[in-house]
């Protein structure tokens, strides 16, 4: 048997260090500046994977809204995967991806630091013909 040779306290630091993120900001105080909108639109294809790459110039609220997804030209009502990440060579680095249908209120939100971002939207096996679809990210200006 292998035996760790940390301490419980060096192991309970690498575990926390490991679990920080560098970009979300502290929500003691509420944002007050100006937030744009972009949308990014695309076509998913089936079982693939997608990203988008943004700036984001401050420290701040960013939100991902699914504001459409069409199968064949027709509104679908399919779930599909949706996370926030940060670029990584010709991928999106990101966590798990939440599975969310169209909406007209964020399905994804949270404070983050200054910093280059990437949505990523996933065919979780829902779709049954290629699907176009729009996010809109709101973020700081």
């Amino acid at each position: 048997m292998l035996r760790s040779r940390l301490s419980p306290c060096a192991l309970v630091v690498v575990l926390l260090c490991g679990c920080h993120s560098k970009n979300v900001t502290s929500p003691s105080t509420a944002y007050t500046g100006s937030l744009g909108v972009e949308t990014f639109t695309a076509t998913l294809a089936l079982g693939a994977t997608i990203f988008y790459s943004f700036t984001v110039p401050r420290d701040g609220p960013i939100s991902l809204t699914l504001l459409d997804l069409r199968e064949n030209g027709v509104p679908s009502e399919a779930a599909i995967g949706l996370t926030l990440g940060t670029p990584l060579g010709t991928g999106c680095s990101s966590g798990a991806p939440t599975t969310v249908t169209v909406s007209a209120t964020p399905q994804f939100s949270g404070s983050y630091g200054a910093g280059v971002y990437c949505v990523k939207v996933v065919d979780v096996g829902n779709l049954v013909v290629p699907a176009r679809f729009s996010i809109n990210i709101t973020r700081p200006q």
